[in-house]
């Protein structure tokens, strides 16, 4: 294969990565849960490194079609774990524990409310600065519906707060023990293509 082919599959595959990527970051930039949000900046760092790989696939020319499209693999794996997967593991490491924090927060709130109405103004307070951690996890209208019914009947209603203080504390467990990769699917799909090239690179050596 010339060098002329062996450039264009290259400049192929930064384009196709580069349309991708832009929409992949388009969408995670407008979704609407902060645990999405968190990552599309680092979509951006992923591709200018992998674009850097491609650069440097670039000056070494000519190589094969296999060593090419190892290349291509090898630095697309590389560029995501190093500017996507470490990264995003501790950003929604963090943004988790943030969540938990708040919530067990909102959770000592209600337990106190059993033993004190007078506490209501402050689960209040609590469910506003949790507010945007609340409605990431689809949990505010639970709460607000528990605090409309304490204010219309003035008083605590038992059975709305053990069943909005068990979804709170399943929400909790949840939270903490989901997952913190940030793409897991692209992580299995990854392994496997690692694989097929690792064998298909074993193989080329036995032949």
């Amino acid at each position: 294969m010339q060098p002329d082919y062996e450039l264009a599959i290259i400049v192929l595959f930064a384009i196709i990565y580069s349309i991708i990527i832009v929409i992949v970051t388009y969408k995670t930039w407008n979704n609407k849960f902060s645990r999405i949000r968190l990552l599309w900046k680092l979509i951006i760092y992923n591709e200018i490194l992998f674009l850097i790989g491609l650069l440097l696939l670039v000056l070494i020319l000519p190589l094969s079609l296999l060593d090419i499209l190892s290349w291509v693999m090898y630095d697309l794996v590389i560029s995501y774990v190093i500017a996507i997967e470490i990264p995003g593991y501790f950003r929604i490491l963090r943004y988790d524990e943030k969540c938990v924090v708040g919530l067990n927060e909102l959770r000592k709130n209600l337990v106190k409310m059993r033993y004190s109405f007078e506490l209501l103004g402050d689960l209040k307070e609590k469910v506003k600065g949790n507010s945007e951690i609340l409605a990431d996890e689809n949990f505010g209208y639970i709460l607000n519906d528990f605090i409309s019914l304490c204010d219309q009947i003035k008083n605590l209603d038992i059975n709305l707060w053990e069943l909005t203080l068990s979804e709170i504390t399943e929400v909790i467990n949840r939270i903490s023990q989901r997952t913190k990769h940030p793409f897991p699917k692209l992580i299995d799909i990854l392994s496997l293509t690692g694989l097929s090239f690792l064998l298909a690179q074993v193989l080329k050596l036995l032949s």
